[in-house]
């Protein structure tokens, strides 16, 4: 490997503290919150065989000094072949601590962040950074729904936007992306895709109110316009808002999201942060201004170490 500067520990059950020793290849996925961020790693086996392997929980990654990942273990693997032994560790970030709860029905009439906080957050020891939200009205949360599917759901609600996890697992609720300070230049490229991808995208979007016979309706006139075609229908019932439910004007925008993406690959790791703004200069192929990170891949084996990035417009 090319970077040895990764230095990586294990979070014991009682809190302490483990060093991975003899890392031979590392892969590390943060992303905006549109799915939960992953980790594995293979080192050389302890010398003591299983030791404490088994009251292992967490996993902490530093990079030239600066946590890089916090996250939970889902497995990890003890492996011998030909080629000698290793151990396999596998796991993903904080986020699965509210992807893997779920919970029972609640109204809140009048949801606070800080309610909705202190309900599916903190008690799964988790730490948030917020900004100010307006309540929501009638906030649904139904019997089976995950911690994450009610965060997220709120903050959509009340302000538009997708919690995501920081790399010291934090969560994050912020109402604006902010600029990584980094700009992607053609010179740095491995290799680059760039997706116009129609499949997915909604042209019009249709809501029936089946309590009131209401309809309500969002279009997305630039897809219609270049020769886009596809209405969504869905209904809903009652005065409640779901956590799970979205908005006419939500669905299109989400779906959006898929529409023109870029992926790119680069040399080194950890090149800027998920979540953030990048600003783009690829005049190859037609590309300039800013772009939503999504997700950052970092990856380093005997091969070198490659940052492949996915944005979106």
């Amino acid at each position: 490997m090319s970077e040895q500067t990764l230095r990586c520990s294990l979070t014991l059950a009682d809190g302490s503290r483990r060093a991975l020793t003899g890392l031979r290849s590392w892969e590390l996925v943060r992303t905006d919150g549109d799915a939960c961020d992953s980790f594995s790693v293979t080192a050389d086996l302890p010398a003591s065989g299983l030791g404490r392997l088994t009251e292992a929980v967490g996993f902490l990654a530093k990079h030239g000094g600066v946590r890089v990942f916090t996250g939970l273990i889902d497995e990890y693997e003890l492996a011998l072949d030909a080629n000698g032994s290793a151990l396999r560790v596998h796991g993903r970030g904080m986020g699965a601590r509210l992807l893997d709860n779920q919970v029972v029905a609640n109204v809140w009439h009048s949801a606070q962040l800080a309610d909705i906080l202190a309900t599916y957050v903190t008690p799964y020891g988790l730490k948030a950074s917020a900004c100010a939200l307006p309540a929501v009205t009638s906030f649904a949360v139904s019997s089976g729904n995950t911690c994450m599917q009610v965060v997220k759901g709120f903050c959509i609600h009340a302000g538009a936007l997708v919690p995501r996890f920081d790399a010291n697992g934090t969560l994050l609720i912020s109402t604006a992306r902010p600029s990584s300070g980094q700009t992607l230049r053609q010179s740095q490229l491995l290799s680059a895709v760039y997706r116009d991808c129609r499949y997915g995208v909604i042209s019009r979007q249709t809501v029936l109110h089946t309590a009131t016979g209401a309809v309500s309706e969002a279009f997305y006139p630039a897809f219609s316009a270049r020769g886009g075609l596809r209405r969504e229908v869905v209904s809903t019932g009652g005065s409640d808002l779901r956590a799970v439910w979205r908005t006419a004007q939500q669905r299109i925008d989400a779906a959006r999201e898929d529409e023109f993406t870029l992926q790119a690959t680069i040399a080194g790791s950890f090149f800027c942060e998920p979540g953030t703004i990048l600003n783009v200069s690829l005049p190859k192929l037609g590309l300039s201004g800013g772009f939503n990170v999504r997700q950052v891949r970092s990856c380093c084996s005997e091969e070198g170490c490659l940052c492949t990035l996915t944005l979106f417009r």
